[in-house]
């Protein structure tokens, strides 16, 4: 959540950089209108199929790994509703967003 960076960044604070976080002040501010090319989060709960699950999203597709029993992609610009897993016909895609999940 970039909720703490954007409250230093407000109140003219240095953002510590182990923070993963991002000021989202320029947004607000209309120095900018984009902020990320990708978002990610993760869980540890027993829930998941796995212990824990992970994802990745960029506009147009959401990775899932390990919430369900296979690895999921989604579509969100051809399937809005995200009931289809395109995975297996996306190797490329998957592959790409796989080193988002360290990276983003």
């Amino acid at each position: 959540m970039d909720l703490a960076a954007t409250c230093l960044d407000f109140a003219g604070e240095p953002i510590p950089q182990t923070y993963e976080s991002r000021s989202v002040k320029p947004l607000l501010t209309g120095e900018r209108a984009d902020h990320r090319d990708c978002v990610r989060s993760a869980l540890v709960t027993k829930k998941a199929a796995h212990g824990r699950w992970r994802m990745v999203a960029d506009p147009r597709y959401k990775l899932i790994d390990g919430f369900f029993e296979d690895r999921t992609l989604l579509d969100l610009e051809r399937d809005p509703m995200e009931t289809k897993n395109v995975a297996a016909a996306n190797p490329g895609v998957v592959a790409r967003l796989e080193k988002r999940y360290a990276s983003a």
